[in-house]
């Protein structure tokens, strides 16, 4: 969307050979492991028993669940099914930890693994089961801002960790009453007394149920939307995303926070197809939403996306300016989830990431949402590279060749941030050896970029730009 020479030839190829090739190929893949099924039923041997119906009705069962990484040694998982759903409504631990509650709650192996997907709000002292003390979380996910709640409670010489969708509280709390022997197996399905904490989260969330194949679906859409607007479907992304923005007002009708998120990637997609106008007015609109967000990463990608939009009208000095405005914010929220970026003598201008020296087919699932430090290094690099694209605009060749550098080195540096800007990198740093008269540089990034790209997956916009850079 901002090479103005190529536009007319990238929309063709775009709505031609991508579009074939996304609805024949590439679209099954998006959305493999996505769709529902019949939920697992548990191994012969581990805990599995019916755990009653949640909140909305669906029918819960509990079965043990597979050994994971990065849990300590003598930890049993669990996880909770509702409906017919092949994902979980809740995951449950239970281990011998003998540090504090609080303190688990805050600071522990389970904690972390909670802020890599929701941002929570302090912990709050609650109880359970007739009066067992919890330390509660009321959490939202990272991605949208759906709820979600979480506790930690020690009950004997157990303690119990777990995360769930609120209409699935209910039904882990009676689940953690059998694990932990408070509550026999065949009275499992039974809600005889309400506790404290499901009052207040009665009080709290009230309609907000919802069930995990409303979220799954809500996350298929955001996936596609994001496939689209990286293959230069910008329709096609819009539509997505206004199908997300469907379920989410139907599911938490009184939301703001995730309700503004999903305003900014309709904007884009409006601006990218040169609605500008109409993305203006969702940009306000988003901008006034974001104040009630709980995820930091939200107010730079509303000024990235800004950039962008300013780009797309040929601003290209005032959206240089807010694109380096995102990229410091982005730094800093890095730096806060512990990142050291490259030094400068790391830094080598002209330096390319070629296909040979960094593997991008990595940390290609599709995932909305990875580690919070592998995102910000991620926004980083993607930020450094609209800052670039606003260079080569304005002629600053010099300037756009160090940015690009630094881009680079920092996705060599970090293997675990999403490679999917490789490509762009490459193609860009292609543009400027191509502006400069040296087109055997050129060629040679653009030949890297479209075998980064096609490590990714084949047949895409990116790869269509390079093969027509190719062609000059």
């Amino acid at each position: 969307m901002l090479q103005d020479d190529n536009r007319s030839a990238i929309r063709a190829f775009s709505a031609h050979a991508v579009r074939k090739c996304l609805l024949t190929v590439l679209l099954p893949a998006v959305l493999a492991g996505c769709q529902s099924a019949v939920a697992p039923v548990g191994s012969a041997g581990g805990v599995s028993f019916k755990a009653g119906e949640n909140t909305i009705g669906e029918a819960c069962r509990v079965i043990s669940a597979k050994p994971e990484n990065n849990v300590p040694a003598g930890t049993s998982s669990y996880q909770v099914f509702c409906g017919e759903w092949e994902q979980p409504s809740a995951t449950i631990y239970r281990s011998t930890d003998t540090a504090p509650v609080l303190e688990l709650a805050t600071q522990s192996w389970w904690r972390s693994r909670i802020d890599n997907r929701f941002n929570c709000e302090p912990p709050l002292a609650t109880s359970i089961l007739g009066g067992i003390a919890v330390t509660a979380l009321d959490c939202s996910f990272r991605v949208g801002g759906w709820p979600n709640q979480a506790l930690v409670t020690r009950i004997d010489e157990a303690v119990f960790f777990a995360d769930s969708l609120p209409a699935t509280f209910p039904v882990v709390e009676r689940t953690i009453g059998v694990l932990a022997g408070k509550i026999a197996q065949d009275q499992a399905t039974k809600q005889t007394t309400l506790s404290s904490e499901i009052e207040r989260l009665e009080a709290r969330l009230a309609g907000s149920g919802y069930s995990v194949g409303d979220l799954q679906r809500y996350r298929d859409l955001l996936r596609l939307a994001q496939y689209y607007n990286f293959q230069g479907l910008f329709p096609e992304a819009e539509e997505r995303y206004r199908e997300a923005l469907a379920i989410h007002q139907q599911v938490l009708p009184g939301d703001r926070g995730g309700l503004g998120f999903l305003y900014i990637h309709i904007a884009l997609q409006l601006s990218n197809q040169e609605r500008f106008r109409e993305a203006d007015a969702l940009f306000d609109r988003a901008e006034v939403l974001l104040q009630y967000s709980l995820e930091p990463t939200d107010e730079a990608t509303l000024i990235s996306y800004r950039a962008i939009h300013l780009a797309n009208q040929r601003k290209y000095q005032e959206a240089l300016d807010m694109a380096r405005k995102a990229t410091q914010l982005r730094r800093q929220l890095a730096e806060d989830f512990g990142y050291t970026f490259p030094t400068a003598s790391g830094i080598i201008p002209g330096s390319a990431l070629s296909s040979s020296r960094f593997n991008p087919s990595m940390h290609t699932t599709g995932s909305v949402v990875v580690t919070r430090a592998a995102t910000a290094v991620g926004d980083v690099a993607q930020s450094l590279s609209v800052e670039a694209a606003m260079l080569i605009g304005l002629g600053e060749l010099d300037d756009a060749e160090r940015v690009l550098a630094e881009a680079a080195a920092i996705l060599g540096q970090e293997v675990t941030a999403p490679r999917r800007w490789i490509p762009n990198i490459l193609l860009q740093q292609a543009r400027i050896a191509e502006l400069r008269g040296d087109l055997a540089q050129a060629e040679r990034l653009l030949i890297d970029a479209i075998q980064a790209q096609q490590a990714l997956f084949s047949q895409s916009r990116t790869e269509g730009l390079a093969y027509l850079a190719l062609g000059r």
